[in-house]
């Protein structure tokens, strides 16, 4: 997924949370308040043969998400 970090509305997102009846998000570090772009795979649609190309991803030990990645260049390595 590609997506854009917003912590510098967390304030505002946690109120209108409030306003809706809902807890504010969890703390930074444990949640990070982003927006989904959009998801990337291959150009025929195929997602298992895309993900095994990107042979380069810096997924961490035990598992997680990956690091955030500036360019797939790096995934493809």
């Amino acid at each position: 997924m590609v997506t854009a970090a917003h912590e510098a509305v967390r304030p505002v997102l946690d109120g209108v949370r409030e306003e809706l009846g809902l807890r504010p998000f969890p703390p930074q570090g444990r949640h990070s308040v982003h927006t989904t772009l959009c998801k990337v795979t291959g150009a025929d649609g195929d997602h298992a043969r895309f993900r095994s190309r990107l042979v380069g991803w810096p997924v961490p030990e035990g598992g997680g998400y990956p690091k955030a990645l500036d360019s797939l260049a790096e995934a493809f390595s």
